[in-house]
């Protein structure tokens, strides 16, 4: 076996499962999963921006 094919193997696998989700994955993808995960748990962007109100005053003049 050349260097080229041990390169072509992950170093370790990953095999997490519950009774909903089964994972099987590399080092590399399980750490992308993971940011993926962390990122949806902490809302993300999932939630547009709040509105901003319209200014009532610009330049210290107050709308009408």
């Amino acid at each position: 076996m050349d260097g080229l094919d041990r390169r072509a193997q992950p170093l370790f696998e990953l095999r997490c499962s519950n009774n909903v989700v089964h994972v099987h994955t590399c080092a590399d993808s399980c750490a992308t999963l993971v940011n993926l995960v962390q990122y949806v748990v902490n809302s993300g962007d999932l939630h547009p921006p709040p509105k901003q109100d319209s200014p009532t005053e610009i330049a210290g003049q107050r709308l009408q």
